[in-house]
Order: structure tokens, then sequence, then C-alpha cells
């Protein structure tokens, strides 16, 4: 029962930028929250150097990156990879662009009895 509490709470990361969405950031991300990663750049075929975004900037940007709808409804691929007693890690595979897909590793915390996104560390999947 509580992975697959933590696997659905993991899954509203995606979700939020799915459904424009930042209010799904407001519930289930620590105020501290951070996402850092990796994008390749497909038209010049590189790497683009490690980003980090803060919890407001996640916010802000789950408000426009879907809103032309370059998101493809499809399935949310989640793995529980470790879960203690205060701390999971979840694996997300997720098509952010039709046919660009990424892998993003989500951490979260439990604070007050709750699960919370506490970080994601993600690459875009070459």
């Amino acid at each position: 029962m509580e992975k697959e509490k933590i696997v659905e709470i993991a899954k509203q990361y995606v979700k939020a930028f799915k459904e424009v969405n930042p209010e799904l950031v407001e519930k289930y991300f620590s105020p501290n929250a951070t996402k850092t990663g990796y994008f390749y750049d497909y038209e010049k075929n590189e790497w683009t150097d490690i980003s980090t975004h803060s919890f407001q900037q996640i916010s802000e940007w789950t408000k426009s990156y879907n809103t032309n709808g370059i998101m493809p409804d499809s399935e949310i691929q989640a793995t529980m990879l470790d879960i203690q007693d205060k701390i999971a890690v979840v694996k997300i595979v997720a098509e952010w662009v039709a046919d660009k897909w990424g892998c993003d590793y989500v951490s979260l915390v439990k604070k007050n009895n709750e699960w919370r996104i506490h970080s994601i560390l993600w690459q875009s999947v070459v």
C-alpha cells in the first residue's frame, strides 16, 4: 500500500507538467525541492550543460510547458527503486515531447507522516 502511494506521488511530477497544473507542485513537492539534469539538444546532437531548478522555478515551468499540447498522452512508467522509513526513490520514464523521452529519479522524503518529492535527477533519453 505504501509503495503504491509513493509511486503515485512521484507520478504527480509529470502530471503537473502534462496538465499545466502548478497546484500539483504545491501539493506534492517539498518547498525546498530541486530538479537537476541534462537536456539533449536533438537539433545540435549534443548535451546541454547541467541545469538546476528550484521549487519556484519548477512551479513556474509547469504553468507554460504543455500549454501547446507538446506532451503526448502516453503512459508514465514508474518503478519503485527503494523505500526506507523516511526516504524513497522512484524511477520515472516519460514522453516529454512526441518520441522524446526522459528518465527521472524522483527522491521523496516523509515528514509528518506525508510523502513529498524532495529532488529530481533527470536526463533526456537518447
